[in-house]
């Protein structure tokens, strides 16, 4: 198999790929179901369902109630700290990129020669790849900025290499994307005009797909950035763009001054160390000592938790920086949690020696501890302030960022309003760290947070060191803010198997030694961090708490078969750990609204042949669509039906895949890819899209996220009338509540009466999930087919409602076996029969004919003769290989990337009268005891053969994709006919009512 990196499509192929599995891990097997019966009786109290959030003015309304919700904590009570230092914010620069006349001259770009662009900063943008560019600017340094005796540059962040000088004099270099620097310009500025030229040059990625745009090169970046206002490529989250995107700041100071502060909480959160880092003149080797003043104040609350004091003599400082660490105690404490972020503020000052002050800064705080817990059993349990938690969250990308380059305070306040809700209490900011605005707005709305190291599946031998020092810069950034829990180092290491480049990468056994480098770096800047290394390992083990991601209802099958993720199986880990899936979803077009307005023309142009996803840069839904859900019809608006069914799909995958990762009961983190999405089109895995219109999507996560959720587990989403429904019942409780004397209802709806129902105690367990028993409901006996809701709810002991839910079944009636003559040959041919309960009769007095692939060529002149004479022979499952057939040469291939749990109908064809969409999904196989794929190989199109059903196969991610291939074809010969059933149809008809009747039909009966 081509490498990753080599594909078209680089995200879906390493979904593709199978990783290694080493010793030592095992597959948590689904949890054990109580013996427990909750019957039904006729005679019931009906109740009422919660109505479902699901539009525009339920979005505008919850997100009002949020933001009075949380509108204390963003209050700003602490006393103003007026600085004594002079700032100056620069904003205007020329731009241009390296032209071939300052590669000899490299005074040119400074004198302002060749062509240059007016740009705002923040700027980010192309080109990526390997480039240099130039920004140029002009800053007027006054008297008064002189008289502070200090003069400073100092940038948010550079992407990627900064090399920084002023009036020609080169005064710093730096090499990251995310990380802020500084440097002293004292000794190079001049009284007026200044000149400040930044020559900024790009590289490829450690892990670039070789590509122009992305060669493979050593800039530290993984697959995330802001993007830009380009269709196509800028849009799509991924390019490794360049650009000063964060704010450039020439500050005047004292020469001796607050370089940074830092809180951290200690254990029993009563007491802290507040870190303070001075900066002594580099240009001279005096010793100091430093007067500090400090006080510490409530932030978002009314309090003065440590008054105004003058703190002991730090002792003799030299030099560049000098850290101090000085005790606090803080009486009566208010604790940080996500639902009362309540907030400090740590205020210093730096005096001269007769008491004059130099310096003032200030740093916010809450009070919290956040641990991986090694000691607990299983491993790995989550604790904040001592309190086992589970995180339930979203990968985001970009959207942020853009939100804080825009200036635009309330639209990222209300991002992260949006989050909670959607019962979201955390976000992977998702292989980048992020401004320092970010991580201030989810400090005061109580957001969780994890930050990752920009490393995408591999790491260059040579950035080895860099990579560990950008480790230190990282948790730098992050790690007074109390909304950032936990750090990630790398996302989905690529296995050697998967044919990285071991003379160029770092090998796993490397990569681990990495990990221990790297934690020493960040616990020397915070000794509390909780570290992931891994985010999405697909070479397991590695250290720490396991993470897997999982795109089972998307990448068909990723991860594990969807049977076997809904009965309760998780990939195989660590046996004694907890676990976490960084990653699960499914992509959703946006709306045709918005496509509309925003899309480029030629994307929606009528071009005479029906519009599919296949016009939009980058989107997997055309590729991917003939694995999960059917194409719109040739009479409906394509565009429009394509968005409907796309966003569907998403929604039913989000909403399956929620709750089966909720029922994990070692599943303690888990984050839907995407959230928001920052441009058109970007990333349509969100479920929210850049306009924050939410999709189908956001609404189900929604409802799987409630933090005591109660639902219904079946592996049947299908039923003959007259059957006795067995399904389990379920409550997942991510708080530390158990509800004493609270109360489980349930009911049968069929045509919105109510035919039965029950109640029974429920029993919560704090931070975990349960079932509750098996709940048993006697289906009418219907005529026709309809569709029956199985509601269930949990009341507390008062009777308020706490959550509800409802399962909808397809309910069918109960079809007797017709009279019809058939024949069988071969085991699974034979086995069909006895399971439809058809009578099977000799060849010479049949009807029609079925037959397996095994007796096939033992039978083949028989059976074209039967053919001939006017009967139906139905072939079953035919192994991938080339068949002699009907005088045809039949080739099957075998299924992408494991068995396929769908197939698609050809509208209007007479065989799949009364099967309708959806139909063909999710079978139960009896055998199993769960749903397990049924179509594992396919029928290439075959001249003279017409379809039936529809599917995919071919080269998964090359090229354009999925080719259309027959799941179920048939061929006229003479007066009879000829079909291919490669639908496993054995041991499925008697729970699958369609499977049933596909059955019949095909068979001719």
């Amino acid at each position: 198999m081509a490498t990753a990196t080599a594909l078209s499509d680089p995200f879906a192929a390493i979904a593709a790929q199978v990783g290694p599995r080493r010793n030592g891990l095992v597959e948590p097997p689904p949890p054990d179901v109580p013996a427990r019966i909750l019957r039904s009786r006729r005679q019931t109290r009906p109740f009422r369902p919660t109505p479902l959030s699901s539009d525009g003015q339920d979005l505008a309304r919850l997100l009002q109630s949020e933001r009075r919700r949380m509108q204390p904590f963003l209050r700003r009570l602490a006393p103003t700290l007026d600085s004594l230092r002079a700032a100056l914010r620069l904003d205007r620069f020329a731009w241009r990129l390296e032209e071939e006349a300052d590669r000899a001259d490299a005074l040119r770009p400074l004198r302002g020669d060749g062509a240059w662009n007016a740009v705002t900063v923040p700027h980010y943008g192309p080109p990526t790849g390997r480039a240099t560019a130039y920004y140029r600017t002009t800053f007027t340094v006054t008297p008064e900025m002189l008289a502070h005796g200090a003069v400073w540059l100092r940038f948010g962040a550079a992407d990627y290499r900064a090399h920084v000088s002023v009036n020609g004099r080169h005064l710093v270099s730096h090499e990251g994307h995310f990380a802020p620097f500084a440097c002293d310009a004292t000794a190079c500025v001049r009284l007026g005009d200044n000149t400040l030229l930044v020559r900024l040059e790009n590289d490829g990625t450690c892990g670039g797909n070789g590509s122009r745009e992305n060669p493979i090169g050593d800039k530290i970046y993984a697959a995330t950035g802001p993007g830009w206002d380009e269709a196509g490529f800028g849009w799509h989250h991924c390019p490794p763009g360049m650009g000063l995107w964060q704010a450039v700041t020439v500050e005047a100071c004292a020469p001796t001054h607050i370089a940074d502060l830092f809180v951290r909480p200690l254990p029993d959160l009563t007491s802290c160390e507040a870190w303070i880092e001075l900066e002594l003149p580099r240009r001279s080797d005096a010793w100091q000592e430093a007067r500090l003043r400090l006080a510490v104040f409530g932030a978002n609350h009314r309090a003065t938790a440590v008054p105004w004091h003058e703190v002991p003599a730090t002792g003799q400082l030299g030099s560049g920086r000098n850290d101090l660490r000085l005790p606090l105690r803080i009486p009566r404490p208010r604790t940080w949690t996500p639902e009362a972020p309540w907030l400090y503020e740590l205020h210093v000052e730096l005096l001269a020696a007769d008491g004059t002050v130099l310096d003032r800064a200030c740093r916010t705080f809450g009070l919290r501890t956040f641990v991986i817990d090694e000691t607990s059993v299983p491993k790995g349990r989550l604790l904040l302030n001592g309190s086992e938690i589970r995180l339930r969250g979203a990968n985001t990308m970009g959207y942020e960022q853009q939100a804080v380059m825009q200036g635009d305070a309330a639209r990222l306040e209300d991002d992260m309003l949006l989050a909670r809700v959607c019962r979201m209490n955390f976000l992977r900011l998702t292989q980048r760290p992020v401004q320092p605005e970010v991580y201030d707005c989810c400090d005061r709305l109580g957001i969780l947070v994890q930050t990752d190291l920009p490393l995408f599946g591999v790491l260059r031998r040579p950035q080895f060191c860099e990579a560990v020092r950008q480790c230190e810069e990282m948790e730098r950034l992050i790690r007074a803010h109390p909304s950032c829990i936990l750090v990630s180092y790398i996302n989905e290491p690529f296995p050697a198997t998967w044919g990285t480049n071991p003379r160029r990468s770092l090998t796993r056994p490397e990569l681990e030694a990495f990990f221990v480098a790297a934690d020493r770096a960040v616990h020397l800047a915070n000794p509390d961090r909780a570290i992931k290394p891994i985010d999405g390992d697909y070479d397991p083990p590695g250290p720490g708490l396991p993470d897997q991601h999982c795109y089972t209802l998307w990448y068909n099958g990723h991860g594990l078969p969807f049977g076997r993720l809904h009965r309760g199986w998780w990939m195989a880990c660590k046996p004694d750990w907890m676990t976490a899936c960084g990653e699960f979803g499914a992509e959703g077009l946006d709306f045709p609204e918005l496509m509309r307005r925003r899309y480029p023309a030629a994307w929606l142009a009528d071009d005479g042949t029906p519009w599919t996803p296949e016009r939009i840069a980058k989107a997997q839904s055309a590729k991917l669509q003939r694995l999960l859900f059917e194409r719109p019809e040739p009479h409906e608006d394509q565009l429009t039906s394509w968005c409907r069914r796309s966003q569907a799909w998403q929604a039913r995958a989000t909403r399956l895949m929620t709750e089966a990762l909720r029922r994990q009961e070692r599943m303690n983190s888990f984050a839907i890819h995407l959230f928001i999405d920052a441009w058109p089109a970007g990333w349509m895995k969100t479920i929210m899209d850049c306009e924050r219109h939410a999709k189908p999507a956001f609404w189900a996560y929604r409802e799987a996220l409630a933090p005591m959720h109660v639902s219904v587990r079946t592996d049947r989403f299908a039923w003959s009338s007259g059957e006795v429904f067995d399904g389990e019942a379920w409550i997942c409780n991510d708080s530390q509540q158990t509800l004493r004397g609270a109360v489980l209802r349930w009911q049968l709806e069929v045509d919105g009466r109510v035919l039965s129902g029950g109640s029974a105690p429920a029993h919560l367990a704090a931070c975990a999930p349960r079932c509750q028993g098996r709940l048993h409901l006697a289906l009418p006996r219907l005529a026709g087919r309809v569709v029956a809701t199985v509601r269930i709810a949990l009341d507390d002991a008062e009777g308020r409602r706490v959550h509800d839910s409802a399962l909808e079944l397809q309910l069918h009636p109960t079809a007797a076996a017709p009279e019809r003559r058939i024949a069988a040959f071969g085991g699974d041919a034979i086995r069909l029969l006895r399971e439809l309960g058809l009578r099977r009769v000799p060849i010479a007095r049949a009807q029609s004919v079925v037959v397996s692939a095994d007796a096939l060529v033992g039978n083949a002149g028989e059976l074209q003769a039967f053919a001939e004479r006017g009967g139906t022979v139905t072939v079953l499952a035919l192994p991938p290989g080339q068949h002699q057939l009907a005088g045809d040469m039949i080739e099957v291939l075998p299924s992408s990337m494991g068995g396929y749990d769908f197939a698609a109908r050809v509208p209007g064809h007479p065989l799949l009268k009364g099967l309708d969409d959806g139909d063909l999904h999710f079978w139960h196989d009896e055998a199993a005891g769960m749903i397990t794929p049924f179509l594992t190989a396919l029928c290439e199109p075959t001249p003279g053969w017409s379809p039936i059903l529809l599917s995919g196969a071919g080269q998964f991610w090359g090229g354009p994709g999925l080719h259309e291939v027959h799941a179920a074809q048939e061929k006229r010969v003479s007066e009879g006919v000829w079909r291919i059933v490669q639908i496993a149809l054995t041991g499925r008809v008697r729970t699958n009512p369609a499977a049933r009747l596909l059955a019949l039909h095909m068979l001719g009966a």
